[in-house]
């Protein structure tokens, strides 16, 4: 997700960065004061700590409780796959979540995955409202890049709004207020400063 001047912001930096280059990080948003960092790097690539309010972000999950609650991403753990991700399912904590593993097939250009990991991460570290899933966690290790978001166990709008799995059909008044609440996270993302962000995948 994001615009291509969202990928220009956060890759200028590291233009010529590959995932073979990268060591082991993991960022959990460390408890520090505005005061003394407003950045984090990765891999010389500078990611703002805190949104645009200010507010800093914090995590208690390591990479560690990844690879143990997914055993090293077994696929019985494997809960969805797009074209660049897998998805899996992880209990840390009593929570459950989803851990969006990017792809690293030696086939695929590395470089193009880099900077999608990076550009989606850009945008949901800055951008925050209530309409727009916040990010638990993230890491890169190696060649495994990782998104850790809370998991959404009533599963997709396209599931619920075709009754997959034999659901309840949504009420006109839910449809609509979902309709309204997306719509105000597209309008968020559009007008917010300094820059815009035009999503071109938006989840159904």
């Amino acid at each position: 997700m994001g615009h291509h001047r969202a990928i220009h912001l956060i890759t200028n930096h590291g233009a010529d960065l590959t995932p073979s280059q990268t060591r082991r990080q993991e960022h959990r948003f460390p408890n520090t004061s505005p005061k003394e960092t407003t950045n984090i790097t990765v891999d010389n690539v500078l990611i703002p700590e805190h949104n645009e309010k200010g507010t800093l972000l914090k995590s208690s999950i390591s990479f560690q409780n990844i690879i143990e609650g997914t055993k090293n991403f077994h696929k019985d753990f494997l809960i969805g796959e797009g074209e660049f991700f897998e998805v899996y399912g992880v209990e840390i904590q009593n929570r459950t979540y989803a851990v969006k593993l990017f792809k690293q097939d030696k086939k695929m250009q590395y470089k193009k995955h880099w900077k999608r990991f990076l550009s989606e991460l850009e945008v949901l570290l800055l951008f925050h409202h209530p309409h727009i899933l916040e990010l638990a966690a993230y890491f890169t290790e190696m060649e495994k890049f990782c998104l850790v978001y809370p998991y959404m166990r009533n599963g997709t709008l396209f599931d619920r709004l075709h009754c997959k799995g034999n659901t309840a059909p949504l009420s006109w008044h839910t449809r609509i207020s979902i309709l309204i609440g997306v719509s105000k996270a597209i309008r968020y993302l559009h007008n917010t400063q300094p820059c815009s962000v035009i999503c071109g995948s938006i989840s159904r």
